[in-house]
């Protein structure tokens, strides 16, 4: 029986109020729409109170002010000295109490009107359900409250505090679309003193001719033409923001329009599901950069997906590689079609699908694991023809290895311990089937070796200066990225140390990788949370890739060049930076992955 998970994500606890009247798996569904519409909506804005101000208390002693509110010490000076009571008015000298204002709320009340015509139903119609929720949650915050009605009902307004009042806004479905009878008569409804102040919205498609009074902010809700993401448009003040939200299933469609949704657990939100991708996990990308693996959130296993070389080579399908249950992946390689992973659990330490093990599991003081995090250690998995090699870096910063003997196609003399290579290492990534290349620091420097199958690590080069916490970086074309201060990088050739190159990123950007085009221009590689770019080492830039939903997790493929990427909404995006293509766009998580 499939576990489920009694509370929902930490992202979604500011809507768990409403979630709640959801079953799990349609919670599931919405929760991320209300994410990715939150940033869209923008601050409140409502609209001071008139009338003459209030006061409550005193402030100060001011040298200016109504000679009613004179200090009384000041009228007694008048009748002691009263010349000196005069000279004390000419020349401002007097005090006078200054009471406080007191401080005007603005109008909190929101007002929410869907259109519930033929234009709207099926896909925008999941947009009216997110935005009932986060305006019903926008009044709550700003202490008022949310009324919502339909355009072509002129004057019915409903409280937002059940299930049964969103219930009932899916249910008032029409054949009409709105015509320009039932804006003026919403005008004249809005107009009334108590809903003039606050805000007021109005929500349907993008042939609404609604501009103007009294409306504050207009939402215009499109299906896109592939039919997988719904465009959502947010018109205030002059200005235009868009989003596009993912569509859910299609089953939770259906029980989502028809108000089906009544949470039968409680407040059990997450169930289990094979096919779940863990969007925490980076995405692993073959050595040559033509599959790509994500881990699944509930299973021990990975999807692996074929990456088209160019848009005439045709998808095939994934496949799946399960490995143990009761163990934790640590780190996974993929060498070709095989996948290796690194996997212990509270007594062994195992590295699938070969019969290596150690057991009891290594101290701390020899191999330092990491908890449960979403990261991979960075591994490599070198394999000759008569030995294999496992190296590891561990959360001490030790590039550590562990040998077998392969004999007559069989593994025997299996170390039962992992041996040191060096301290302080940086970064280590696979060149080939039997080498790997790594970097350490030492004594205020970044040094390049190698390390094969077999024999002990050799070719260490000095690659620059740079500072303790510096970061490393290996790319195409050997060539890796070192960084030297907060802002500047240096490239430099591992095969001749004496070619390098300086390249500034801007603040916002995060450094993901070093790259060589097909131009042979090198540079680094930028991104932020939906954004793909290229810095050049001549000072170009170029925007690579615009992601169409926020990115949760990404890995780098030094030797192709390859850039794999997880989104909020499930798609695995994969993006050549050498070439600047698109390779592969797959909504992950179903039991037929859709391909774009």
């Amino acid at each position: 029986m499939a576990s489920i998970v009694t509370s929902l994500p930490e992202a979604l606890t500011p809507w768990s109020v409403w979630l709640k009247w959801f079953a799990p798996e349609l919670a599931a569904d919405i929760g991320p729409l209300l994410q990715r519409l939150q940033p869209l909506l923008g601050p409140f804005k409502g609209h001071s109170q008139g009338g003459e101000a209030d006061w409550d208390g005193l402030d100060d002693l001011r040298t200016r002010g109504p000679y009613e509110r004179l200090l009384a010490t000041e009228w007694l000076l008048a009748d002691e000295l009263p010349d000196e009571f005069l000279r004390r008015a000419v020349s401002g000298e007097h005090l006078f109490l200054s009471p406080r204002p007191r401080r005007r709320r603005a109008q909190r009340s929101i007002i929410a009107l869907f259109d519930a015509g033929p234009l709207q139903l099926g896909a925008p119609r999941l947009g009216h359900i997110a935005l009932w929720i986060l305006l019903a949650r926008r009044a709550v915050q700003a202490q008022g409250e949310m009324r919502w009605g339909v355009l072509q009902r002129p004057g019915e307004l409903v409280e937002a505090s059940e299930p049964q009042h969103l219930k009932a806004m899916l249910e008032k479905r029409s054949f009409t679309t709105p015509e320009s009878t039932h804006l003026d008569q919403w005008r004249a409804t809005l107009d009334e003193p108590r809903y003039a102040e606050g805000e007021r919205w109005i929500i349907g498609s993008p042939h609404l001719n609604a501009s103007g009074a009294p409306f504050t902010h207009r939402v215009h809700l499109r299906k896109e033409l592939k039919g997988t993401v719904l465009e959502v448009t947010l018109a205030e003040r002059g200005a235009e923001r868009t989003i596009g939200l993912p569509m859910p299933e299609q089953d939770s469609v259906i029980s989502l329009l028809r108000g089906s949704f009544d949470a039968s657990l409680g407040e059990q939100v997450n169930a289990a599901n094979s096919h779940a991708v863990s969007l925490q996990r980076p995405p692993i990308i073959s050595m040559d950069g033509t599959r790509v693996g994500v881990a699944l959130r509930d299973e021990p296993a990975a999807m692996v997906f074929f990456v088209p070389r160019s848009a005439d080579e045709s998808s095939r399908v994934p496949r799946q590689h399960h490995w143990s249950h009761g163990y934790s992946a640590l780190s996974a390689s993929l060498i070709g079609k095989t996948m290796g992973v690194l996997m212990s659990d509270a007594e062994t330490l195992r590295f699938w699908p070969t019969s290596m093990s150690i057991k009891p599991f290594p101290p701390q003081k020899q191999f330092h694991a990491p908890g449960n995090i979403a990261a991979w250690m960075p591994a490599a998995w070198l394999r000759g023809s008569h030995s294999q090699r496992i190296c590891v870096i561990d959360q001490s910063k030790r590039l550590l290895q562990w040998d077998t003997v392969i004999h007559k196609k069989r593994e025997v003399n299996t170390d039962t311990e992992l041996r040191p290579v060096t301290e302080n290492a940086l970064a280590l990534t696979q060149l080939s089937k039997d080498v790997a290349a790594f970097a350490h620091y030492d004594d205020g420097r970044v040094w390049f070796s190698r390390i094969n199958a077999s024999d002990a690590a050799t070719g260490r080069r000095l690659l620059c200066e740079a500072p303790k916490d510096t970061v490393v970086m290996f790319g195409r074309g050997c060539f890796c990225a070192v960084r030297v201060t907060p802002e500047t990088w240096r490239i430099c050739n591992w095969n001749d140390p004496s070619q390098s190159y300086e390249a500034t990123v801007p603040a916002q950007m995060r450094v993901i990788g070093v790259v060589r085009d097909q131009q042979t221009r090198i540079g680094l590689l930028l991104m932020d949370r939906v954004h793909l770019g290229f810095q050049g080492c001549d000072g170009e830039s170029a925007l690579l890739y615009t992601a169409p939903s926020p990115i949760t997790s990404y890995s780098v493929c030094p030797n192709s060049g390859l850039v794999a990427m997880l989104t909020v909404d499930r798609h695995l995006i994969a993006v050549s930076a050498a070439t600047r293509e698109l390779r592969l766009c797959v909504l992950t998580g179903r039991d037929s992955h859709a391909y774009a």
